[in-house]
Parts: structure tokens; C-alpha cells; sequence
């Protein structure tokens, strides 16, 4: 796969976290630019979202179009962006049935007592 230079800047810094406009700020180019770049990324990864393009990136890693050392790490950082975002999903998950669960129980006891 190739990614143009634009790309590899524009892939390093949504691996990086950041929004279409602080990467327009960076690049010095419009966010409608960034918009159109971030769409051709997403669709050489084969991909539906930026997540999806940071795993798939840093699954790719090593490989030529991401063997720049800048962008290497970037995409390390992105992958561990990713992962503790998940795990943060994850444990908000469990709090949520957590809560639930103890809604559903005062709920029952209210009804035995009333």
C-alpha cells in the first residue's frame, strides 16, 4: 500500500489523537484537506472510523508505507491510546451493570417493603 507524504503526516497525527482541526493546524492546510485525507486513509486500511485506522495501522507497522521512525511511534502511542480506551469502555461497562444491578435490587426490596 502507498500513502502519499500528506497521508503519513495526516496518519501520524490521528494515531496522536488529534482533532481535524489541530491537524489542519499543523499542516497548514484546511480541515475540509484533513477531512479528505483522513476518507482516503479509512478506505486504503478498509476501515469505518479512526480507531479502526490506528489498529490497523499499527497492525501494518514495519511494513514500507509506515517504516518511518516518527510515524512508527506514533502509531505505538496511538495503539496504546486505543487499548486504554478500551479498557476504560470496558470497566465503564461493568460499573454500569454494577449500577443496575443494585437499581434492580433497591427496586425489589422497595416492593417487599411497600
Amino acid at each position: 500500500m502507498h500513502l502519499t507524504p500528506r497521508e503519513q503526516e495526516t496518519l501520524q497525527r490521528v494515531c496522536l489523537g488529534q482533532s481535524n482541526k489541530a491537524i489542519a493546524t499543523d499542516l497548514r492546510i484546511s480541515e475540509q484537506a484533513v477531512k479528505a485525507h483522513v476518507s482516503r486513509l479509512l478506505a486504503k486500511f478498509s476501515v469505518h472510523n479512526r480507531a479502526g485506522l490506528v489498529a490497523a495501522a499499527t497492525a501494518h507497522r514495519g511494513r514500507p508505507h509506515v517504516a518511518d521512525a516518527d510515524l512508527g511511534a506514533a502509531l505505538m502511542r496511538g495503539r496504546r491510546l486505543f487499548d486504554e480506551q478500551q479498557r476504560l469502555v470496558q470497566r465503564a461497562y461493568g460499573q454500569l451493570h454494577e449500577l443496575n444491578r443494585i437499581q434492580r435490587a433497591m427496586a425489589g426490596q422497595a416492593r417487599r417493603a411497600g
